[in-house]
């Protein structure tokens, strides 16, 4: 894909929920460089990421150079948190997969999104301490994001039920309504980059690629404060959807494999 400046997407690019290791090749140790944020991970896992030593087995012993770095992909958290969700929610990846059908895309797609926006917790709520937030998810979901795909307040009225409705359902029923949200869209979403812009910012869906988010008319926030909320996709500059399609990538090929979730 061609982007502004002449440079090109590969699909292959830095995403945050990754965790990058350098690796000691006399110990084969390794050391979590980095995480998305220490508040992301106490919301979903409900404590800070582990950091420090990380042992692997002598049989998975990697010789590499000093510094070099290895992307990890195949989280253990993700699995763990996917295999809970499933064994609580019979029939919730059967669904997964019929709405992955209608959208034409692949299961990961999906799941990869819903992991990446609250760790399949179907209870998840934002929370922004500094703006007086209660500390209560059930009330703080009135005015704030919440659920598998963080729905907004005035996205769960367009789709005839509220957040805190969402929040007291179960993560199967609220997959009828993340159907629900992605209906409009069947037919336009030709990979996973337009997928994820149509949870982001679904207005840019059918913009070019130098669209820059909130400069449409009646949007709900100017391009400066998307930015702003949104430090990690552009750093901090006014996004486009080309700063949003290289932001997004690739969720990785080895999730939610046939072999791990039949």
């Amino acid at each position: 894909m061609a982007l502004p400046g002449g440079g090109r997407w590969t699909g292959k690019t830095y995403d945050p929920m990754h965790f990058e290791f350098s690796l000691d090749p006399k110990t084969s140790t390794g050391l979590l460089q980095h995480a998305k944020s220490r508040e992301y991970a106490e919301k979903i896992f409900g404590g800070p990421m582990r950091t420090g030593p990380e042992p692997r087995p002598a049989s998975e012993a990697i010789s590499a150079p000093a510094k070099e770095k290895i992307e990890v992909k195949g989280d253990k958290n993700y699995n763990a948190a996917l295999r809970s969700v499933i064994a609580e929610n019979p029939g919730f990846l059967e669904k997964v997969d019929e709405i992955a059908a209608k959208i034409g895309c692949h299961r990961r797609d999906i799941l990869w999104i819903m992991w990446k926006e609250s760790g399949f917790n179907h209870q998840a709520v934002n929370y922004q301490k500094d703006k007086g937030d209660s500390s209560d998810p059930y009330e703080r979901a009135k005015t704030r994001a919440t659920g598998l795909i963080q729905f907004m307040p005035a996205t769960s009225a367009s789709l005839r039920t509220t957040n805190q409705q969402l929040f007291k359902m179960s993560a199967l029923d609220q997959l009828h309504y993340v159907e629900k949200y992605f209906q409009p869209s069947f037919g336009k979403i030709h990979n996973y980059a337009d997928l994820y812009l149509t949870v982001f910012y679904p207005a840019a869906l059918d913009k070019g690629m130098d669209f820059v988010f909130g400069s449409e008319p009646k949007a709900q926030a100017s391009p400066e404060k998307i930015a702003e909320q949104n430090k990690g996709i552009n750093h901090g500059q006014p996004i486009t959807k080309a700063a949003f399609y290289n932001y997004a990538g690739q969720p990785p090929e080895d999730l939610a494999s046939d072999e791990l979730f039949p």
